[in-house]
């Protein structure tokens, strides 16, 4: 069984080939953890694991002071459900506060049918009210997913 990693990146591999070398995460990123306390189930442990194998660094908390202080993060994973704080709120922390220009946010949702799921529309409406694009939302493992991935990037001015 491929890495949720990979099985990410594959779905998103033409824009990322486009921007790069095809791959979310690199060795030696600081990559912060947004998150409410979840409770991880299998799924999400094993994309944490794969995200931390890939960069070689621990994820980092805000809470950890990471990006306190003018540091920035190069990449950002964001756990969320429906109902819990403004998405809004935290893409704009992440965008104006945290992120690098070139920095990607990997936003996990329960997938749907499940609590907290967030429908598309949502999701580009949050995103685009606080100039974040969305590159579109993957089932990291198609049968019996648990969560769903979407990548989402600084708007460029036009």
């Amino acid at each position: 069984m491929a890495d949720a990693l990979s099985d990410i990146e594959q779905f998103f591999s033409a824009y990322l080939k486009s921007t790069g070398d095809g791959t979310i995460f690199k060795a030696g990123q600081d990559v912060l953890e947004i998150s409410d306390p979840l409770d991880f189930d299998d799924q999400a442990q094993a994309l944490r694991k794969a995200i931390e194998a890939r960069t070689g660094t621990p994820l980092e908390s805000a809470d950890e002071g990471l990006v306190y202080g003018g540091a920035e993060c190069d990449t950002a994973v964001a756990w969320w459900r429906e109902g819990e704080r403004s998405l809004n709120d935290m893409l704009v922390r992440l965008r104006e506060e945290y992120l690098r220009e070139d920095g990607y946010v990997l936003l996990i949702t329960p997938a749907e049918g499940r609590d907290g799921h967030w429908s598309d529309a949502d999701l580009r409406l949050a995103g685009h009210s606080v100039g974040v694009c969305n590159l579109g939302k993957k089932p990291y493992k198609p049968e019996g997913a648990t969560w769903v991935a979407s990548i989402l990037l600084k708007q460029r001015p036009i």
